[in-house]
């Protein structure tokens, strides 16, 4: 506290070693260089990450508060499904050499991209003040989400009317996207676990031609024609990337929290108000570049 009583800071945050993170990866790789100027290549990596906290911002206070999603006490250095967590990678490479002339050859390659969506969670939303601290942390929108047995029954999860939608609505609403997301659908009953659910599997083509010109001043030209995304200009619904519609430093609020039946904090029933995001648990940006395909024209000189 400063001269006068005022308080300087309204935060203190103790930081801490541990050892307790960890992360490999293997990987198979194939490739061949075949005799008529074809290439191939095709790899898979496998990987695992995991810490206790995954440090996505650039100040403390907000590490701590979004680092880990918590359902026990903030200074249990408990390890979990890392956000840097990519299972799987599978990339694969075809390339055919036309020559034309001496030194004037022309090169296409295709390159596919395979990857595991990033983890996320879902926890629950605040309205302000105290609400969604459910574990007392002093922290909102930090603490994972109940996935109750039965969302219809009042002894799991309770829901207010919000406008036309009524607690029986929100109920049934909710109980459907539990049964429509496997991630939920498993983990009833229980505090779901922090990064257990997964954005969709995704996969990118792209695609460049590269013709190579005479020489000029004993220095290699090349023209080059890249296509990233290439299955999108076949077809537009190829080449999307799903993402969950609203996240929180990869937190998802699947419901906002407005209050408690009882006042026993171990027994107390959370009251919720739940709609169901437009487009279902993962939705398509269209303002995303990287769901287009694109182009570029690059001139390459070699010296």
């Amino acid at each position: 506290v400063a001269n006068g009583g005022t308080a300087r800071f309204s935060t203190a945050v103790d930081l801490q070693n541990q050892n307790k993170d960890y992360a490999y990866n293997l990987t198979a790789q194939l490739r061949k260089r075949y005799s008529n100027n074809w290439e191939a290549l095709a790899a898979y990596t496998y990987s695992r990450a995991r810490d206790v906290q995954s440090f996505t911002s650039s100040t403390a206070l907000s590490n701590a508060q979004f680092g880990r999603t918590l359902s026990g006490a903030q200074d249990v250095p408990f390890t979990g499904i890392s956000l840097f967590d990519q299972p799987h990678k599978i990339n694969a490479m075809v390339s055919r050499t036309f020559n034309w002339k001496q030194n004037l050859g022309t090169d296409v390659t295709m390159v596919y991209s395979g990857v595991s969506g990033a983890p996320h969670d879902y926890v629950y939303g605040s309205s302000g003040g105290s609400s969604s601290d459910l574990n007392a942390d002093g922290y909102n929108s930090n603490d994972l989400f109940y996935v109750p047995k039965n969302a219809l029954d009042p002894a799991e999860i309770q829901f207010r009317t919000q406008g036309a939608r009524t607690a029986t609505i929100q109920a049934q609403d909710l109980e459907n996207f539990i049964n429509n997301s496997p991630c939920l659908s498993k983990q009833r009953g229980q505090i779901m676990a922090r990064n257990s659910c997964r954005n969709p599997f995704t996969h990118l083509v792209d695609v460049s031609v590269r013709q190579r010109l005479p020489s000029v001043r004993a220095e290699r030209v090349a023209v080059q024609w890249d296509i990233f995304n290439f299955g999108n200009l076949l077809n537009k619904n190829w080449g999307k990337q799903p993402l969950t519609p609203a996240t929180i430093n990869s937190n998802v609020p699947l419901v906002t929290h407005v209050g408690y039946v009882g006042t026993d904090i171990k027994t107390a029933v959370p009251v919720v108000q739940f709609t169901p995001p437009t487009g279902g648990e993962y939705v398509v940006s269209s303002t995303a570049a990287s769901n287009f395909w694109r182009t570029q024209l690059g001139l390459r000189i070699d010296f």
